[in-house]
């Protein structure tokens, strides 16, 4: 090969080198300046939602429950010796403070919303498990 055909090669391949170059450098610019520009938003609304299951061993023939006005909970019939306690929080803005203690017979739950919260409690209990709330009567498995 002469002189002249290496000078023809070389020209070509710098020019494609310059070539895809530009075209790589043109493209990472338009990339970044494109699809990453900031654009005019706002965050409209943010729902929060917070499920725990707990399961406990459950020999008591009562299961009191003592629950506060922003709870609702809904009874079922479960496995036999056990009690569990499926909670579900939903809420927007700031969290709910919640307050849960169990003694082995007796439920307490209380929820406080700073802002819109909803908590409903899922219990499920033995069917000979008699479940009462204080200022109702005593209620069976599967009616709230």
């Amino acid at each position: 090969m002469g002189v002249r055909a290496w000078r023809i090669v070389g020209g070509a391949f710098t020019v494609i080198v310059v070539v895809a170059t530009a075209v790589t450098a043109y493209t990472e610019i338009e990339w970044r300046g494109g699809m990453d520009r900031n654009a005019p938003t706002w965050l409209l609304s943010q729902q929060h939602t917070e499920i725990l299951t707990e399961v406990y061993a459950f020999v008591s023939p009562t299961l009191v429950v003592r629950a506060g006005e922003n709870v609702r909970v809904d009874v079922e019939t479960g496995v036999d010796g056990q009690l569990t306690v499926r909670r579900e929080l939903t809420w927007t803005g700031d969290p709910p403070d919640v307050r849960q203690s169990w003694n082995g017979r007796t439920l307490r739950v209380d929820v406080s919303c700073r802002s819109d919260c909803e908590a409903v409690y899922l219990l499920t209990v033995p069917d000979t498990v008699e479940v009462e709330r204080p200022g109702a009567s005593p209620i069976a498995p599967g009616i709230p």
